[in-house]
């Protein structure tokens, strides 16, 4: 089915967009950093920050409401409990796993016969978790970077500037959401970042190269048009890709359980900015340097046909200046002669 959306015509509304959305977004992160509780532009976890990660298998059923009342003793918020099936996660920045396991067992197994050997913690400490931050920065900058240099290679430094450009807005408005909604961030933001990524270069380069065949075939339209043509073209399969994509993330998210939830609602939303940029801001960012780099071609010409111009006419006048004086009687021999005798 052939569609006739005007996508390039209104690029400045998906750009007031998109920009709402990442400053919010760093003005969230603004404010978190300024928490006193979280000192950082995202709620880390202890992936990052170190601490401990308390797994108790529970004998009998429970809610983490109901758990979450009896471990109020021990300073635990609710969002640090999680539910996976018949397990209780338990995540702190406190350092004393054992000692802090111990009490724990000793509150639950009151209510809910909890034994020692039900207790799993593994602990974090903050060297690791600093590690992983410089790996994470070190992986996205080599991805980008790869995607770059394979996107210049292969079409034009233009395309790959739009490329690159709609990748950083989708990292943006994934950082954005995690920051507005204070989701601790664990050590699966790197590999959903990265999926995000490829992903959306992967629809970016769909639109690119049917854009790429478009100009081959067609040298008199506008490139606006051909943008437009090749968004149109390939709707149906961004579309559908997207849909088919979402459907088994949906999945994740409602029968996943708690341990895979966070990461697949960070994929839910990366996934769906990476189809809204590659039609709405990289191919319009295309449109945006074509025409700029247009604008300044057009107003070379118009300035070397005003200075042609110019010369024409001072020819013109360099010619008719003789005729002239031979009108009003006077020689330009004689005129040459007194000019002289004057100097002298």
């Amino acid at each position: 089915m052939r569609y006739q959306f005007d996508f390039v015509r209104s690029r400045k509304i998906w750009y007031t967009i998109s920009a709402v959305l990442i400053m919010a977004g760093i003005i969230a992160m603004l404010i978190n950093y300024m928490n006193p509780q979280i000192k950082a532009p995202l709620k880390l976890g202890i992936d990052f920050t170190g601490g401990t990660e308390i797994r108790v298998k529970m004998p009998t059923q429970f809610t983490v409401d109901d758990v979450a009342s009896k471990l109020s003793s021990l300073s635990l918020s609710r969002e640090s409990l999680k539910r996976s099936q018949n397990e209780l996660i338990i995540s702190t920045q406190q350092k004393s796993g054992e000692e802090f396991s111990r009490k724990i067992v000793d509150i639950l197994s009151k209510d809910y016969a909890v034994k020692p050997q039900d207790v799993n913690v593994d602990m974090v400490g903050p060297s690791i978790g600093k590690e992983l931050q410089v790996n994470a920065l070190i992986a996205l900058c080599i991805g980008l970077f790869g995607i770059l240099l394979f996107v210049t290679i292969r079409y034009d430094f233009k395309y790959a500037i739009s490329a690159i450009a709609g990748l950083l807005h989708d990292v943006l408005i994934l950082l954005g959401f995690f920051a507005i909604t204070r989701i601790d961030v664990n050590s699966f933001l790197v590999p959903c970042i990265l999926t995000v990524v490829g992903y959306s270069i992967n629809d970016t380069i769909v639109i690119f190269d049917r854009l790429r065949e478009n100009t081959r075939l067609d040298k008199k339209s506008d490139f606006s048009q051909l943008v437009n043509l090749s968004i149109n073209q390939t709707l149906t399969r961004s579309v559908f890709t997207v849909l088919t994509t979402e459907l088994t993330i949906m999945a994740l998210l409602l029968f996943g359980g708690a341990t895979i939830h966070t990461f697949a609602l960070a994929l839910f939303v990366g996934i769906t900015t990476g189809c809204y940029s590659s039609i709405f801001i990289a191919s319009q960012l295309l449109v945006s340097m074509r025409l700029k780099e247009d604008g300044k071609r057009k107003g070379k010409p118009a300035r070397l046909m005003a200075d042609n111009n110019n010369a024409a006419a001072a020819a013109t006048c360099s010619v008719k200046e003789p005729a002239e004086l031979a009108s009003a009687g006077i020689s330009a021999t004689g005129t040459k002669r007194r000019s002289k005798k004057k100097r002298r």
